[in-house]
């Protein structure tokens, strides 16, 4: 029998299938306007040329093959439905199955001109718990410190370029000074090829192979 984890996701953010559902909504619109600039985000954190810093780079471009695969899919939300102010990662793993899926608040450009730094930190924070999620390091106990030290890498970035940090970004480089390398050894793993066709959609649930 599968969990309704669709039905989870209905109920907690609201996310609809596609642009054809928000019509006649408050978020009617919407993707138009914020899946261009996720996207634009995720590029500028994978190009070393805007970004150098090749674990930043190496993370957002997993990201980018599972968002663009529909394995980690994203999804535009009401903003009063997620934790915290910014782009969101929630997943769900079963013994057969699992379901991830990057949340992205409707007001994410707002909130890109308020503080644009701290919703790419937050990308990039998030774009580690997908991986995490896709290579079954989800529940290991470490998926947070990983991506605290991923954002902390990108914060070196800002760093280095005379970005002035604020209290929420200095605690981040506190916590993770030298970023991955805060690590300790059993937290760390090499990320891997993201292969499309991995996981295949059946039934609206993503099923890894031989499962």
């Amino acid at each position: 029998m599968k969990e309704p984890l669709l039905c989870l996701f209905t109920t907690l953010f609201q996310c609809a299938k596609d642009a054809n559902d928000l019509k006649g909504t408050a978020l009617e619109g919407k993707p138009e306007q914020v899946v261009p600039l996720v996207n634009n985000a995720v590029d500028t954190l994978r190009d070393p040329h805007w970004t150098p810093n090749l674990h930043v780079n190496k993370i957002a471009t997993v990201a980018w093959r599972l968002i663009a695969n529909k394995i980690t899919p994203t999804g535009i939300t009401d903003a009063e439905a997620l934790p915290a102010p910014g782009i969101c990662f929630w997943g769900e793993v079963y013994p057969t199955h699992k379901v991830g899926m990057i949340l992205i608040p409707h007001n994410w450009p707002d909130l890109c001109v308020q503080s644009m730094y701290m919703q790419m930190g937050g990308l990039i924070f998030n774009a580690s718990a997908a991986a995490d999620f896709y290579f079954d390091r989800l529940k290991d106990g470490w998926s947070k410190h990983r991506s605290a030290a991923y954002e902390s890498e990108f914060l070196k970035v800002l760093l280095d370029r005379g970005v002035e940090l604020n209290q929420w970004q200095k605690s981040v480089r506190a916590a993770m000074p030298n970023g991955l390398d805060s690590l300790k050894p059993e937290a760390r793993y090499d990320l891997q090829e993201v292969i499309p066709g991995d996981f295949l959609l059946i039934d609206n649930f993503y099923k890894t192979k031989g499962a």
